[in-house]
């Protein structure tokens, strides 16, 4: 599945496209922020919040073609 129609289905309320975007996205993000605190339970609380964040402004997202989701964050 592209991104484009994944973020379309998740603004949508599909929760089955939430939670691909979840599951697709984790690993990405749960690495990022272990980086910065190398300890997997506040990593996770942390996550959570992000994904919190993400699906709250999904509305407000530009898409800029594949890729979108993660440009900005390749470090």
């Amino acid at each position: 599945m592209n991104e484009k129609l994944l973020i379309d289905e998740c603004l949508l309320n599909l929760k089955a496209a939430q939670r691909k975007l979840f599951d697709s996205y984790y690993d990405f993000v749960f690495k990022k922020v272990y980086s910065y605190l190398s300890n997997a339970h506040d990593t996770e609380d942390i996550v959570l919040q992000v994904f919190n964040k993400i699906f709250q402004n999904l509305p407000a997202f530009e898409w800029r073609g594949e890729g979108s989701l993660k440009s900005g964050y390749q470090r």
